[in-house]
């Protein structure tokens, strides 16, 4: 029986349709990077001023947003003067936000506003991150909306790609990384799986890659942050080919040589595995999942900076800065679990997640103590050298909060992206509170010197 000539341009029609919906979401979904057509001149170096203050938040889902954002809302009750002149906040004056996993949320939520504040208010990320359940969220998107039943068996669209389109469109309002405003310079942190580095969503890294950092999507860049492994798969940059002077920092350069390799191994190694995005037959594709691989505390970009040949080394030997302070929010898990009072052993999945909690923790104290290292030979040179320079270190960790019960259950609070609202008020309550009287009290005297600072500066 011969088919109605409808029915067969129905059925045409479908298939057409099933193909173009295949085809096109390849080049739709996958989370790509343009290239770079019209390189031009590096950017220039970043002025911070005569004060350079540096906020670092952690990884940790929505446990990590909350603490962070209730820190920020204590450094932004602080009054300083600024350094154009006027009245202004601590949080004001911060002049570099380096964050990893759920820290990224409210880093980049910040950013997104801080260069048009009518745009709306910081209180907002509350309603449109804190409160929400994201991973709900997520999920429902993927699986309730019956064209992705055909782009998920065929299509490079996954729950990654939800998630990088959800946080674009409900939370950053589609902003690409070009829309963010230069201060604060927001440093938002993945790791690189083919390299081991931590890759940074910075115009060098970039240029490295040839490709264009300004039409990058904000979103996708926190999608990055935030893959934690097994729970979302990682987001993909294409190597277009680019510049090799982007690629290889002075330190880099200088790790590469016969002197470096004979006292420090470690470091020549990093940078024989930069060299790797210079070969694009070996690293033509970038994969890139959660900063807290490779660091999760979001440290590890001051420690570049203060490197000799760094930002923020430079202008010290140049005698540029007046002062450095380093405010880190740790929201890293670090209550033991109650694994010794049973009789039966953890299940597979507990065993997975404890085991990386432990390596956080263990990363996260080395980091924190080669910071403190820094810090310390930055003061003896500034001494030596008759430099006047002054150096501040202020933390907010769980370590710190007084009432044992209280700090368990915080820190006991597992890594999500959707918690209860009680749970995220309390993480926000502990941020506020930690800003001040973290490290038993001596965040209180940091924080006293570096608002004198601020008052002794000549303008």
């Amino acid at each position: 029986m011969a088919r109605a000539p409808g029915a067969a341009a129905r059925v045409g029609g479908l298939i057409g349709l099933v193909a173009a919906l295949f085809t096109g979401a390849c080049g739709l979904y996958v989370s790509d990077n343009a290239r770079l057509e019209e390189p031009g001149a590096p950017p220039a170096p970043y002025d911070p001023g005569q004060v350079a203050v540096f906020l670092a938040l952690s990884g940790g889902g929505t446990r990590a947003a909350a603490l962070s954002y209730g820190a920020m809302t204590a450094l932004e009750a602080i009054a300083v003067p600024g350094e154009d002149g006027q009245a202004s906040t601590l949080l004001r004056e911060v002049d570099y936000i380096s964050a990893v996993s759920g820290g990224s949320f409210t880093a980049a939520f910040y950013a997104h506003l801080a260069g048009e504040p009518s745009r709306r208010r910081f209180d907002e990320i509350v309603d449109r991150v804190l409160h929400r359940n994201l991973e709900l969220e997520i999920a429902v998107r993927l699986f309730a909306n019956p064209l992705n039943w055909f782009r998920l068996p065929f299509t490079a669209y996954d729950r990654t790609q939800v998630a990088a389109g959800l946080y674009g469109a409900t939370i950053f309002d589609g902003a690409r990384l070009g829309d963010l405003p230069l201060r604060p310079r927001l440093i938002l942190n993945a790791s690189d799986l083919g390299t081991g580095l931590r890759f940074e969503f910075s115009p060098a890294a970039f240029r490295c890659l040839g490709s264009d950092h300004a039409r990058y999507p904000l979103g996708h860049a926190v999608a990055a942050s935030s893959a934690f492994p097994g729970a979302f798969t990682s987001i993909t940059l294409t190597n277009h080919g680019g510049d090799a002077r982007a690629c290889l920092a002075e330190r880099d350069r200088r790790a590469l040589t016969p002197a470096t390799r004979e006292v420090n191994p470690l470091r020549t190694a990093r940078a024989e595995r930069r060299l790797q995005y210079l070969d694009r037959g070996e690293a033509r594709y970038v994969h890139l999942a959660d900063g807290g691989i490779t660091d999760n505390l979001g440290l590890d970009a001051v420690l570049d900076l203060l490197s000799a040949d760094g930002e923020l080394g430079r202008r010290i030997n140049q005698r540029r800065l007046k002062a450095v302070a380093v405010i880190s929010v740790n929201a890293t898990p670090a209550a033991p679990m109650e694994i010794g009072r049973a009789r039966g052993g953890p299940g597979v999945l507990a065993v997975v997640l404890r085991a990386f909690d432990l390596f956080l923790w263990d990363a996260g104290a080395e980091t924190v103590n080669d910071l403190s290292r820094t810090l310390e030979e930055k003061a003896d040179f500034a001494r030596v050298t008759g430099r006047d320079l002054r150096l501040f270190f202020i933390e907010v960790k769980f370590d710190d909060i007084a009432d044992p019960a209280r700090r368990v259950a915080l820190a006991s609070i597992g890594t999500r992206l959707g918690l209860p609202a009680a749970q995220v008020d309390a993480l926000m309550a502990a941020g506020r509170e930690l800003v001040a009287s973290g490290r038993n009290g001596r965040n209180r005297a940091e924080l006293d010197g570096l608002v004198e600072v601020f008052g002794s500066l000549r303008r």
